[in-house]
């Protein structure tokens, strides 16, 4: 069965019990699965690049944070130009010592590949007018 054929199961889930149980269900089978589901007999040993695992979520916090806050707190306010430098220089490091881990959560080599970054920016391109068109256009009365 493919998945977005369960999308028609958020409704009934939300009408019988509450928006919040679609995030607890979710929890409850990823548990499950990762339980249940036998570990494979080809494993590749690995491990976690702690640096790199900080920086990236560390830089989208501080970027996002900017962005979003700025309307508010003014464009040109410290609140956001701090952040927003800082999300910057968090980012342009996590970028290096990617290049350079033994185990990346990104492979950059691979990221500089014709398909691969062109996909990859075709996708973004799509987010963002997707993004666009919901925030431009009217919501309808109710």
């Amino acid at each position: 069965m493919r998945p977005r054929r369960f999308i028609v199961l958020a409704g009934p889930i939300v009408n019988t019990l509450d928006d919040h149980w679609l995030f607890w269900l979710s929890m409850i089978l990823s548990i499950a699965g990762a339980v249940l589901i036998p570990r494979s007999p080809v494993c590749t040993p690995g491990g976690i690049s702690w640096l790199p695992a900080v920086l990236l979520p560390t830089s989208l916090v501080a970027l996002l944070v900017a962005l979003s806050q700025a309307p508010v707190w003014g464009w040109g306010s410290g609140k956001v130009i701090g952040p927003l430098v800082a999300g910057a220089v968090l980012a342009v490091g996590w970028v290096e010592v990617e290049r350079r881990s033994a185990v990346p959560l990104i492979d950059m080599n691979m990221t500089r590949r014709p398909a691969v970054w062109t996909s990859n920016l075709v996708s973004l391109l799509f987010g963002v007018g997707i993004y666009a068109g919901v925030a431009v256009l009217p919501a309808p009365a109710r």
